[in-house]
């Protein structure tokens, strides 16, 4: 009897029928950002233990990313379902030993193997619905990435709207928010087949190469959150806008370090 192959579930006798390749992965995108203060409190409260309020404890941001990525072999690319997918996502501050990193509190993917691919990561991705103002070259029928150029974005979870932003460009500036340059520390859980706990629980750090970040565009902004019976947003309400931001990225990942070994 042959032996199942594949990087991730399902695995297969040839190993194509699996959700997600092996890294390294490679993404392209386009950036929206908001940077918000929220209740302090509300922050550390999405903190595990092994990690310590920042030094500014209620700064956070919400992207909205528009991606194409793909894999080593680079197949994704004459597929594009499996090369494209937005998603929405809330940044917040922390201290690790003593050192400054950042973690993703919530977040939410509109396509299956890039939520696969964060689980694996250790980021708590949910299927979402994103949407993200398009700019335009040619014509009107879009904002120009020029001043006063004014896009949107929202997400939403199982038609009910969770947040939404709006932005107008103001100037080019050489930094975004501070939070995007920390390392992103996530918690890895999967639960137990037979008991409630988890079988696996692991603190990690991800580290990405080959970074490019094109102009970076400062914005004024507006973010609104809804309530949900489903998610837990309204304690992140945002008390003052600190920031917005706009630009494309590009980068590598090829693995993450095991930082504690939790169970």
């Amino acid at each position: 009897m042959s032996k199942l192959k594949g990087y991730s579930l399902p695995l297969s006798p040839e190993g194509r029928a699996n959700i997600i390749p092996a890294p390294p992965w490679y993404y392209s995108g386009t950036l929206l950002t908001v940077e918000f203060k929220a209740n302090p409190d509300a922050v550390a409260a999405l903190l595990p233990e092994q990690l310590e309020p920042a030094d500014d404890p209620g700064l956070c941001t919400v992207t909205f990313a528009d991606w194409q990525s793909c894999s080593e072999d680079k197949h994704e690319l004459l597929d594009p379902y499996y090369a494209q997918y937005k998603e929405a996502y809330i940044t917040i501050g922390a201290k690790y030993n003593g050192r400054d990193v950042s973690r993703c509190a919530y977040i939410w993917v509109d396509k299956d193997f890039a939520m696969f691919r964060g689980l694996v990561q250790g980021f708590p991705k949910k299927i979402g619905s994103i949407e993200i103002t398009r700019p335009v070259d040619i014509g009107i029928g879009g904002p120009r990435i020029e001043k006063g150029g004014q896009l949107a974005a929202n997400a939403s979870v199982g038609g009910r709207r969770l947040m939404e932003a709006r932005i107008q460009l103001e100037e080019l500036t050489n930094i975004g928010s501070s939070l995007g340059r920390k390392p992103l520390h996530h918690t890895r859980h999967f639960p137990a087949i037979d008991h409630p706990g988890a079988a696996l629980e692991e603190l990690v750090a991800l580290s990405i190469q080959d970074v490019e970040i094109g102009p970076i565009w400062k914005a004024s902004a507006e973010l609104t959150f809804f309530d949900s019976p489903t998610e837990e947003l309204s304690a992140l309400a945002p008390i003052e806008i600190t920031g917005a931001y706009y630009h494309k990225i590009g980068y590598s990942f090829k693995g993450g370090q095991l930082l504690e070994k939790l169970i």
